[in-house]
C-alpha cells in the first residue's frame, strides 16, 4: 500500500483531534496527497493558509463545533467531503470505578462528538451525492478490554450509530464505516504501556517486546502505516465499503465476526 498514490486536491476533509497522534498523521496524509484540511484539538495552536485550516478548541463543546464547521466551511468556500471522527482515549479503569460525571464526560467526547460532527457536515455531502464518514473507534469496542471500560462502550456506541446512520445516507453516495483501531505506536499507546510496567519493573524495551510477540504480524503499526489505510477507505476506489467495522490490528482480534 505505500506505493499506491491518492489524490484527493478536489476534497476538503475534517480530521477532528489532529494535533498529534493518529490524528495528525492522518492530517499530514491528506495533506501531502492534495487535500485541503480542517483540523482542532484542546492543544493546538490556530493556523491558517491554502491547505490548512487549525482552530483549538474542546471536542465535548456543541457550541465551538458549531463555530469550526461554519468557520472551516467559510474560509474554504466549500462544503466538506470527508469527515474523519477521531477523539482521544477516555481515562482507563474498572466498571464501577466511575461517577456519573466520568461516564457522562466519555460520553460527550466519543460518542455525541462522531454524532454533533456527522449531522453538521451530512447536508453538503448530501447536495454533493458523494462523502465520506470515518469513525475511528477501537477494537474493544468489539472485544472488551479489562480496565478501557469507557472506551469499551463508548465505543460501540458510535459504531452501532454509525451502521445506523450508513442505511439514512448510503442514497446519497455517502459511504458511513467504523475502524476498530488495535495497537498504534502513538504517545498516547507509550502512556498506557508505562502504566502497566510502572509497578513491575519491566523496562519499555523489555514491554514492547512483549507486546508485539502478542501481535500475529509480530509489530505495532506506526501512525504513517495506520494513516494509509484511510485514505482508502475515504477513496473513490472503496465507494462499495459502507456500513461495516474494520479492524486494523495486525489481526489480534480472537473473533469471526
Amino acid at each position: 500500500m505505500s506505493n499506491i498514490k491518492y489524490n484527493f486536491s478536489n476534497k476538503l476533509v475534517i480530521v477532528t483531534a489532529g494535533s498529534k497522534g493518529i490524528g495528525k498523521s492522518i492530517v499530514n496524509s491528506f495533506l501531502h496527497a492534495g487535500a485541503r484540511v480542517a483540523t482542532f484539538s484542546r492543544n493546538c495552536q490556530s493556523q491558517k493558509d491554502d491547505t490548512l485550516f487549525q482552530l483549538q478548541g474542546d471536542i465535548s463543546d456543541p457550541e465551538f463545533l458549531n463555530h469550526f464547521y461554519s468557520s472551516l466551511t467559510a474560509y474554504f468556500d466549500a462544503s466538506v467531503d470527508i469527515l474523519v471522527n477521531n477523539n482521544g482515549g477516555p481515562t482507563p479503569g474498572l466498571p464501577l470505578s466511575f461517577d456519573d460525571k466520568e461516564w457522562d464526560s466519555a460520553f460527550q467526547n466519543n460518542f455525541y462528538s462522531a454524532v454533533r460532527m456527522s449531522r453538521l457536515v451530512a447536508e453538503g455531502m448530501k447536495e454533493n451525492k458523494w462523502g465520506r464518514i470515518i469513525n475511528l473507534t477501537s477494537a474493544s469496542a468489539k472485544e472488551p478490554a479489562l480496565g478501557m471500560t469507557l472506551s469499551n462502550v463508548t465505543r460501540s456506541a458510535v459504531i452501532s450509530f454509525a451502521k445506523t446512520l450508513s442505511l439514512e445516507l448510503a442514497e446519497h453516495g455517502i459511504t458511513v464505516n467504523s475502524i476498530l483501531t488495535g495497537g498504534v505506536h502513538t504517545e498516547r499507546f507509550n502512556s498506557l504501556v508505562e502504566n502497566q510496567i510502572s509497578e513491575s519493573g519491566e523496562s519499555f524495551e523489555d514491554a514492547m517486546t512483549r507486546i508485539n510477540a502478542t501481535v500475529p504480524v509480530n509489530f505495532i503499526a506506526t501512525p504513517e502505516q495506520f494513516s494509509k489505510y484511510i485514505l482508502f477507505i475515504a477513496s473513490e476506489e472503496a465507494s462499495y465499503l459502507n456500513g461495516v467495522s474494520i479492524s486494523i490490528d495486525g489481526g489480534s482480534f480472537k473473533g469471526l465476526f
